[in-house]
């Protein structure tokens, strides 16, 4: 079987890009994605992909952005994802200016000459998943598909970077519609899309209507706000209260989402005793 591969952009998409100098250059800057954990950690366990971070650091290794600054954050980024079971099979950096034009700098696909016109890899199943026109770009020159994770698609219509249903923007559209669901900066729904599209889309518009790629974990995140405001609920207080609010929920459903809370507080707490606040920035229950 061919290996499908998710190419995954770092900063904007793991991490919170640094708003003022654009660099993640001290430990105090690092700060991760709300349920970025978990959300590629089920990335994981349902999707069967290669995972390859893909990331352009303008300069690094030159004065503007010294090599001593970049590695402590980068590597404890790594450590932290390693220790909730994700790991990336390759991570590819291009150091270079955008005025440099180097073949290796995203969009080109200098960086990735080893998964073209390569028969082990299925570039058509692939996804690149990014923050920025230049993340669904790459995604077009490789030949893959794109998840884009901001609100207007806009900007890839000006570039001629169409909406379909095998090319992502504003999190995601109906796959046999034309209605446009937000959804910005979540990976979970928008891999929910994702796993919809390798299951029963081969072709663009039109299909049949399917509500085939529904999954509970879509409301987990509403649940799990609930379970911060009142953690002593029990899964049947959760389904006599909100089943009307959540019809597709089942008692077994309340029953897997609050045992998976419980769990990540008890992850969340041990991993405090041993590592002190390394989840400052992270709130992994909202």
């Amino acid at each position: 079987m061919k290996k499908k591969v998710l190419f995954i952009d770092r900063d904007g998409t793991l991490v919170i890009e640094p708003p003022v100098d654009y660099q993640l250059d001290s430990l105090e800057k690092l700060e991760f994605y709300p349920k970025v954990f978990r959300n590629l950690g089920f990335i994981r366990s349902k999707l069967y992909f290669e995972f390859v971070m893909v990331t352009n650091q303008d300069g690094l290794g030159t004065s503007s952005f010294p090599e001593e600054t970049f590695w402590p954050a980068h590597n404890l980024m790594l450590k932290t994802l390693e220790g909730e079971g994700i790991t990336f099979d390759e991570i590819l950096i291009d150091r270079s200016f955008p005025e440099d034009n180097a073949p290796t700098r995203k969009p080109r696909t200098g960086m990735l000459t080893k998964y073209l016109n390569n028969p082990e890899y299925d570039l058509a199943g692939s996804f690149v998943i990014g923050d920025r026109p230049t993340d669904v770009e790459l995604a077009k020159n490789l030949g893959c598909r794109a998840i884009y994770l901001q609100n207007s698609p806009e900007t890839l219509k000006e570039k001629g970077l169409e909406v379909s249903c095998l090319n992502v923007s504003c999190g995601y559209y109906n796959a046999h519609t034309d209605e446009e669901i937000t959804v910005k900066k979540d990976l979970m729904k928008s891999l929910l899309f994702v796993e919809h599209i390798i299951e029963d889309c081969t072709n663009t518009y039109p299909h049949t209507q399917s509500d085939s790629y529904f999954s509970p974990y879509e409301f987990e995140d509403e649940i799990y706000d609930i379970l911060n405001n009142d953690p002593t609920l029990t899964p049947e207080d959760l389904y006599e209260m909100y089943s009307t609010d959540f019809p597709h929920l089942r008692p077994d459903d309340y029953k897997r989402i609050c045992r998976d809370y419980r769990m990540l507080w008890k992850e969340y707490e041990e991993y405090k005793l041993i590592n002190g606040s390394g989840y400052e920035n992270e709130k992994i229950l909202s």
